[in-house]
């Protein structure tokens, strides 16, 4: 038996009828050198595995052939990606996918573009697993995606964890198109939750035009414990808000009981020329905004209206030292809520909305904290601008339970109204500086007061 043969490309491996070698070199998978290359060492005593595109290759004479080292991350040029921008790799990522260990693994994207021409969709097996997607870097290692939606990843088990990291996700759609879809089937157990994050992504059009983008960059249904770091989301430079696309959407699963999804945590995220930066949506608690920017979006955070408020409430909303400059309302709640915290947050209005606007025949808070924000209107014109507007109507019950205080209001035309449908607000020792009527009082037994400075 020859120990060790070189050959050129994987293609010649899979040609080989030579002798049988114990370790074979490939120099790369399409070309020597183009990175998918590598070690391959005969397996005698397999007979019937599969060629797998990557870590295991059967020659012409139906010997197997593994790779050296593929317990490690695979790398998606082992099974033939090129990183050229127009070569589409989805019949490598597909293959890649399919080849991970029964308990997942990690597939790495080496610095260059990967052009996909239609979307990944990849169903989690059974039992625990773990899938993760790792670049080299936001920017440098970009998924492209020239039209249609990019990965689709399906889990069923609180045991199943997507981590997605260092990675662009581009595209030239001009369409309503999701650049990620995870979505859990499972029931939500507490004491079985697996951690999945979303660290350091960049969702963009793939050149600097802001004529087109993702229809949504991040849709998450159904998956309990996730974080958000440092995300960044462009949208589409329009007037329209269905075309400017929406940056990253939660909600709980309504087709699956018990529908909610709980524990997500956002963290120094960006969102830039958006529809709406982040939708809380249905069936969803427990959501923390931490230091995140929201910038000529039409809407920052918006929580839209359910279709059964009493069965879809939303509770445990907090939002903490974050940045608002949008051109409509920064934070829209026209769904009940329970819980919503507002802490050391910049708010830029616009003439004719609000900083925090509770709306509609949904629109409901109560146990409500807004304490050390800033609201201020920069532009020539006040008019209509309101730093907080409590105008919800939840035939259920008023708006409740809640505290503003500590907040400064400078050059608005009203600091704070309070809607006919408020009870036992305490808004107390803020700061109005040319604000044209600081408090507008119309609800019932609400605690009124002035700053002392």
């Amino acid at each position: 038996m020859n120990h060790v043969i070189a050959l050129e490309t994987l293609a010649r491996l899979r040609q080989h009828k030579g002798p049988p070698a114990s370790t074979i070199w490939v120099a790369g998978y399409h070309a020597p050198g183009d990175g998918g290359g590598g070690m391959f060492v005969l397996l005698p005593a397999d007979r019937h595995s599969a060629d797998n595109g990557g870590t295991l290759i059967v020659d012409a004479a139906g010997r197997r052939y593994g790779r050296a080292g593929a317990q490690a991350p695979y790398d998606i040029g082992w099974f033939g990606a090129r990183a050229d921008g127009t070569t589409d790799c989805t019949p490598a990522l597909n293959s890649a996918l399919a080849a991970l260990p029964a308990s997942g693994g990690e597939i790495v994207f080496p610095p260059g573009t990967y052009r996909f021409d239609s979307a990944i969709r990849f169903i989690l097996p059974a039992g625990r697993f773990s899938l993760t997607l790792r670049g080299a870097g936001a920017d440098v290692s970009i998924l492209f995606w020239p039209q249609g939606d990019g990965l689709q990843i399906t889990a069923s088990s609180p045991w199943h964890s997507l981590h997605a990291r260092d990675l662009s996700l581009t595209t030239e759609n001009a369409a309503e198109h999701t650049a990620i879809t995870l979505l859990n089937e499972a029931v939500m157990s507490a004491n079985t939750l697996a951690m999945s994050d979303f660290t350091r992504l960049t969702f963009r059009a793939q050149d600097s035009s802001l004529s087109y983008g993702w229809g949504t960059a991040l849709r998450v249904i159904g998956m309990s414990n996730v974080v958000y770091e440092q995300v960044q989301a462009y949208g589409v430079l329009r007037s329209s808000t269905a075309a400017r696309g929406k940056g990253i959407d939660i909600s709980g699963n309504p087709n699956q009981p018990p529908y909610y999804a709980i524990v997500h945590n956002l963290n120094n995220c960006a969102f830039f020329y958006m529809g709406t930066g982040l939708v809380y949506g249905s069936y969803l608690q427990g959501v923390t905004v931490s230091q995140c920017n929201f910038t000529q979006a039409m809407t920052g955070i918006h929580a839209p209206a359910q279709r059964s408020p009493s069965s879809d409430s939303l509770a445990q909303l907090a939002v903490l030292g974050g940045q608002f400059n949008c051109m409509q309302n920064q934070i829209l709640i026209e769904a009940a809520l329970a819980t919503l915290l507002v802490n050391a947050s910049l708010f830029y209005v616009p003439p004719g909305y609000a900083g925090i606007a509770v709306q509609g025949s949904q629109g409901w808070l109560v146990q409500t904290s807004i304490v050390n924000n800033s609201f201020n209107c920069p532009q020539p014109s006040i008019t209509g601008s309101t730093g907080i507007a409590i105008e919800g109507t939840f035939a259920a019950a008023p708006s409740f339970a809640a505290v503003v205080t500590g907040n400064v209001f400078y050059r608005l035309d009203t600091g704070v109204t309070l809607g006919t449908n408020t009870y036992g607000w305490n808004v107390q020792a803020n700061s109005y500086n040319q604000v044209t009527t600081n408090v507008l009082n119309q609800g019932t037994d609400n605690s009124i007061g002035m700053a002392t400075a």
